[in-house]
């Protein structure tokens, strides 16, 4: 009885999962031209989040210098595009490898430093990445100007899109953030999953376990920081831009808050949280200038009310639904 239980639970969660991507499937065809670029946004962030939570949620290292693989994401995109001239795929999949290479460098210094002297090491290496592109010295970053090319068209083989369509950049964006999910979900599944879950909860009983820490936190730093990149390269293809303030604290600070709101360790909350505050700050910049007091009000309202954001609030209140991660 009890296992035909957890299935119904299960597959009422994946029902609801089916209804909201039919829904994001079909919208583009029904929303405003600003909604629909806004909602793409949404998607590219989405990955962000979730490459986030897979340090923050499941291996419970905080990271305020995530803009780094961001803005490194989005300059190795623009590079291949400008420099290479690769296509749209060979570009995302170098801007990919790329960042995978630098963040397993970052990372290994990184991970040797425990508690908030990491947080501030994260922070340390964006900010000095901040600066070197801001200088240029090699003419890769464009400093405060930025770079701008032409968006890459978004070839399936059989038919062609414009680099700038707004239906296809609408479903390249969804595409590459249900393929990410999926990758994600895996990953948290997976032996590695299990190894990191049991490192966020107690390092040292992990190690005595014979599992090997240090390696275990790199490669959640790799992961994380390579779904980051994804996200900068997708950002910067669908704006055909960079510039050096990707590498700025708001960026690493809001991909925190879209984390912490949507609910760490859920993977699918910190979509959910890039959705809320995305579009609730959006809204309350078309009706006020005080969109930072706002944030806060939204910020000590979600922190009072639901400390677990908002999945573990909605699983809190309706219970029927179960569990929705293994």
């Amino acid at each position: 009885m009890g296992r035909m239980k957890r299935q119904w639970r299960f597959t009422f969660f994946q029902k609801m999962l089916v209804v909201s991507l039919i829904f994001l499937v079909v919208a583009q065809f029904f929303l405003p031209p600003y909604y629909r670029f806004f909602l793409t946004q949404v998607f590219i962030f989405g990955i962000f989040a979730l490459g986030y939570d897979i340090l923050l949620g499941y291996t419970g290292l905080l990271s305020f210098g995530h803009a780094l693989f961001f803005a490194m994401g989005s300059y190795a995109f623009i590079n291949a595009v400008r420099l290479l001239h690769l296509n749209l795929w060979l570009s995302i999949l170098a801007a990919i490898i790329f960042v995978a290479i630098f963040s397993a460098a970052v990372g290994f210094l990184a991970i040797r430093i425990r508690g908030v002297y990491f947080v501030i090491i994260t922070f340390i290496f964006s900010m000095v990445f901040y600066y070197i592109a801001m200088t240029d010295p090699y003419g890769l970053t464009g400093a405060d100007d930025g770079i701008t090319i032409t968006s890459p068209p978004i070839d399936l083989g059989f038919i062609k899109f414009s680099g700038v369509d707004p239906m296809a950049n609408y479903y390249l964006a969804l595409t590459m953030l249900i393929a990410s999910y999926i990758v994600c979900r895996r990953i948290v599944q997976s032996p590695f999953g299990q190894i990191i879950k049991a490192l966020k909860e107690n390092e040292l009983r992990t190690k005595c376990l014979g599992y090997n820490t240090s390696r275990a936190k790199l490669l959640a730093f790799t992961i994380s920081g390579t779904f980051s990149g994804l996200s900068g390269a997708l950002f910067a293809h669908l704006h055909a831009f960079a510039n050096a303030f990707y590498f700025g604290l708001h960026i690493s600070a809001d991909v925190v808050i879209w984390t912490l709101c949507g609910g760490a360790g859920t993977l699918i909350g910190p979509i959910i949280g890039t959705a809320v505050v995305t579009f609730f700050l959006d809204w309350v910049k078309t009706h006020t200038g005080l969109y930072l007091l706002f944030l806060g009000i939204l910020l000590i309202f979600i922190v009072t009310i639901a400390p677990r954001g908002i999945m573990g609030f909605v699983t809190a209140r309706l219970p029927r639904i179960g569990r929705y991660e293994d």
